[in-house]
């Protein structure tokens, strides 16, 4: 049994509870009150376990994600560009992380266009600035991960 049937079964509980208040013959109020309460309380603990549930689910997606990008061995300007896109598509899931991937970025200006006339050495330094940058964002990514996963030993959740 899952968190759905769980989740199913406390709503059809609820559902029951509230047609029972209603369809009592008029004894009183007080089992009417009791039936209403039992059936919203069971409503709210359903609503309550599916969103955690389906929080949860998503958490383990955007792993799964991130062990995807590691996998495919990307270049240094194009893991910068891949891990804030990921960090931007899963904000609301990681908001410190995603600050601090926009922060590394925009330190090294890594979203920027290099200049077609920019010299050798321009050329060379921000090649190693986006390569510092990669390596802050491969390690932030890395924090969102469970201990052991790629070597993470940190926990950003």
């Amino acid at each position: 049994m899952n968190v759905w049937h769980i989740s199913l079964a406390l709503v059809g509980l609820g559902i029951f509870g509230l047609l029972t208040a209603f369809t009592l013959p008029a004894g009183g109020a007080r089992p009417r009150l009791t039936h209403v309460a039992y059936g919203l309380a069971c409503l709210i603990i359903a609503a309550v376990v599916t969103g955690l549930w389906s929080n949860d689910v998503r958490k383990h997606k955007a792993e799964a994600k991130i062990v995807e990008i590691f996998e495919q061995h990307y270049s240094p300007d194009m893991m910068a560009q891949v891990a804030l896109t990921f960090l931007e598509e899963h904000k609301d899931l990681y908001p410190d992380a995603h600050a601090r991937g926009v922060k590394i970025c925009e330190a090294v200006r890594c979203l920027e266009v290099p200049s077609a006339d920019a010299s050798e050495a321009e050329v060379l330094k921000r090649m190693r600035d986006i390569s510092h940058a990669a390596l802050g964002l491969q390690g932030t990514l890395q924090a969102l991960l469970p201990a052991g996963v790629l070597g993470a030993e940190t926990h950003d959740h």
